[in-house]
């Protein structure tokens, strides 16, 4: 996180962006496109398919009637993330979501994708103050470490992505 603990937002109608140090990347221009019934229940934190199709759930959903929705990626850096223990940042997050909420790790790639359902911007700064608060809590020694370690982008409402798999490609398979 930067030294505030702002998030990097993106969102589709403003260009706005706050950064967790989580440095800025690119993302491409998209739009909305969706499909599908209401969402599903909390999925699998492995199933990549199963998550896809919660996510582009809530795309439709917020085509259709505006139900907010807010994307969080988190990425540890290569290189400082070596070592840290990943599963311990994706346990503290895990433990910060309530029952409307998803997530899909790899844990391999050192990487985190949270839905937060029927969530605003402002939310994230909540999600990741409070994330903030839990490692500076349960591994005090090595926070400031995973803070400067992990990467993530804020994307309200899917953004300029069109559709959940457009998200899923950029925040789990792009370097």
């Amino acid at each position: 996180m930067d030294s505030t603990g702002a998030p990097r937002t993106l969102s589709g109608t403003d260009e706005a962006e706050t950064e967790i140090p989580l440095k800025p990347r690119p993302l491409p221009d998209a739009g909305h496109k969706g499909a599908g019934a209401p969402p599903s229940p909390r999925t699998r934190p492995h199933d990549r398919d199963a998550f896809s199709l919660r996510l582009q759930q809530h795309f439709h959903q917020h085509a259709v009637n505006g139900t907010p929705f807010l994307l969080l990626a988190l990425r540890g850096d290569a290189e400082a993330a070596r070592s840290l223990d990943f599963p311990l940042l994706y346990e503290a997050a895990r433990r910060l979501l309530d029952e409307h909420d998803d997530w899909f790790v790899d844990l391999p790639g050192k990487r985190l994708v949270v839905l937060l359902a029927r969530s605003r911007e402002a939310d994230a700064h909540r999600f990741f103050a409070r994330l903030k608060q839990r490692l500076l809590r349960e591994t005090p020694q090595q926070a400031q470490a995973y803070l400067h370690a992990v990467t993530a982008i804020v994307v309200p409402n899917g953004g300029r992505f069109q559709n959940a798999e457009d998200f899923l490609s950029v925040a789990l398979d792009e370097a």
